[in-house]
């Protein structure tokens, strides 16, 4: 640490990485001081990190370890990942040290590869024991119906929030990008999901975090931006579009007004921004744009690269609300690729350019000070910029659920809802966790 920095004590939640397996080339000296890799090495992280043998079969330090269908050490290269199915069996150099040492109680743990659709129907016919499905009305009318052969389920407030963005580099004037967001509907997102599980936000941040804007003990609706509405009208919407597009200079057919909205997955209809985008298309293609509503499962590889113009996504927030990653102009993170920060940098009017210079010098601001009240009102500041800059509409929060097999895991071994949170799953603890009766 030099300096002040306030989010310095989650910094040390790094990692073991055993020095055989991830650096087996280097010479470990403790006794010298020499641990064997040369700091900031890229040869060292395309040749040792990056290798075949560390993407395909990670090894660390917890409760279980790679292994393969026959529950051996054999050809793991191809055998751990196979047929859809990761496999691991227990690693017997893990202990707890409590009122006893012990390894994890079940022995063998498999993770199955499938579709949000097809999760339940797993779980009903015991391909699967353990999933965390969409928190909406249909699944949990199902999960009902599954009530008595044992399955259960439990919820908690999901760590993160669904958002929709908007690539500068790809809508490159701010009142269109702003036209966009007044045609965007964001609480028909909550109706995806079963009543009270999920809420409208008018903040780019995650209502869990202590810096989300307060409205005495409520979350802060007003945001202050009129192209972010709190009471929806579809004719003040057609309004507001037209007059984003007299001051963007921009009339009815013209190219730049031709823009694809993606849904992640594939299917375009099993996503809470869905009926969002249809109903921003259908005000938008009325006041002569041409927008699309298309499913793309690349699109979050698609992302990374920046080649989208507007996107449904949801982001996974941590501990601290620190924002440079995400947002800073000086971020390598590939969210400022989707963002499109190269065009605002380098081509676009100043005005979109003294918005993210004044968005950055907050978020370096807020990593100075440690005071948790004055970081907040920094923060709020710097999200108010952000959304200014309409890159990102704060579309929903909600709650994600876990259901599970209570025939086949015994629940007593599991944490209980009051124990929750959003930081943690059923699983976290997971060299707990046992069957009914030792079962198989």
């Amino acid at each position: 640490i030099n300096g002040v920095d306030p989010k310095a004590i989650w910094n040390f939640a790094f990692a073991v990485a055993p020095q055989h397996y991830y650096s087996p080339n280097q010479i470990v000296d403790i006794s010298k001081n020499r641990f064997g890799v040369e700091y900031g090495s890229f040869d060292f992280m395309k040749s040792e990190i990056q290798s075949t043998r560390n993407v395909k079969v990670p090894v660390g330090a917890g409760a279980y370890q790679a292994t393969n269908k026959d529950n051996t050490d054999k050809d793991l290269i191809t055998g751990f990942f196979s047929n859809n199915v990761v496999y691991f069996k227990r690693n017997e150099n893990f202990t707890t040290v409590g009122d006893t040492i012990e390894n994890a109680k079940i022995e063998k743990v498999r993770y199955r590869v499938t579709s949000a659709s097809n999760a339940l129907n797993d779980l009903a016919t015991g391909a699967v024991h353990y999933i965390s499905p969409q928190y909406t009305p249909y699944n949990m009318e199902q999960l009902q119906k599954l009530a008595d052969k044992g399955m259960v389920s439990m919820n908690t407030r999901q760590l993160g929030y669904g958002y929709i963005g908007i690539n500068a580099g790809k809508v490159e004037n701010i009142n269109l990008r702003k036209a966009i967001m007044a045609a965007m509907n964001t609480a028909l997102g909550k109706q995806y999901y079963v009543t009270g599980t999920a809420e409208t936000i008018y903040w780019p941040m995650s209502t869990v975090s202590w810096a989300y804007p307060m409205d005495g003990d409520a979350h802060d609706r007003d945001n202050g931006k009129e192209y972010i509405s709190v009471n929806f009208q579809r004719d003040t919407a057609i309004s507001m579009v037209k007059d984003y597009m007299a001051a963007a200079n921009v009339s009815e057919g013209d190219p730049s007004l031709k823009i694809t909205f993606t849904i992640a997955g594939a299917n375009v209809d099993d996503h809470p921004c869905y009926s969002i985008f249809m109903e921003a298309q259908s005000i938008l293609n009325e006041c002569g744009w041409d927008i699309s509503v298309v499913p793309d499962t690349q699109a979050l590889t698609k992302l990374s690269t920046g080649s989208l113009a507007v996107w449904a996504a949801a982001w996974g927030s941590t501990i601290d609300p620190d924002m440079y990653q995400v947002y800073h102009k000086n971020s390598t993170a590939t969210s400022t690729k989707a963002w499109g920060y190269e065009y605002i940098k380098n081509s676009a009017p100043l005005a979109d350019k003294e918005i993210l210079n004044e968005l950055s010098a907050l978020i370096d601001q807020a990593r100075e000070i440690t005071d948790e009240s004055t970081r907040k009102e920094i923060y709020q500041r710097a999200m108010s910029k952000l959304l200014d800059l309409a890159i990102e509409l704060p579309v929903y929060q909600r709650k994600v659920v876990y259901a599970f097999n209570t025939s086949v895991i015994d629940r007593s071994t599991l944490p209980t809802e009051q124990e929750m949170n959003p930081y943690s799953t059923p699983l976290d603890r997971i060299w707990e966790i046992d069957f009914v009766n030792n079962a198989e």
